[in-house]
């Protein structure tokens, strides 16, 4: 006979209880997407939003780009879970500047001389592959939770986001001649 671990007695012993968490996980879960949602419409409504810039959102990303930038530079938000703003997990939330493609190197080194005018910026240099700038989000526990749900909470990433963008906006993807 297979004995049963005492974490799953204590499940048992406690199912309605374990059930109410489970649905109220889940709508957390809904929540925090719409969180993210609510950043993206934020930032398209702002003054500077224009038909080229495109918004993407997944679950647990959101990222807009410039058609003029040809897909090498996305300004977003990645990992945009429970996981990651919650509790203490290595796992963390990142608002982000990242540049890819074969231009990759050069349009890196244009962007960080631009942005290294702008001292704010100084705190938030990644050396990581592809990513130019990263700001973490703050980690909420339990005890500051209410700071968590506030309507804006998220007021300074959204911000940062925007000044990223009015930063670099003028920017244009060298030629290949």
């Amino acid at each position: 006979m297979k004995s049963i671990s005492e974490e799953s007695i204590f499940l048992l012993k406690h199912w309605s209880v374990v059930e109410k968490l489970k649905v109220s996980i889940e709508t957390l879960e809904k929540e925090i997407i719409n969180k993210l949602s609510n950043m993206g419409k934020e930032l398209q409504d702002k003054d500077w939003w224009n038909p080229d810039l495109l918004c993407h959102q997944g679950k647990q990303y959101l990222y807009f780009d410039n058609k003029k930038w040809e897909d090498s530079i996305q300004i977003g938000i990645e990992d945009f879970c429970s996981s990651s703003l919650l509790g203490s997990t290595d796992y963390q939330t990142y608002c982000y500047l990242w540049v890819t493609g074969p231009k990759r190197d050069v349009i890196s080194s244009a962007l960080t001389k631009i942005l290294e005018k702008d001292k704010y910026f100084d705190e938030y240099y990644c050396s990581g592959h592809s990513y130019i700038l990263k700001k973490p989000f703050k980690k909420y526990t339990e005890l500051d939770y209410e700071e968590f749900i506030k309507d804006d909470s998220f007021v300074e990433y959204v911000e940062f986001l925007e000044k990223v963008y009015l930063t670099i906006q003028s920017y244009e993807i060298p030629s290949d001649s």
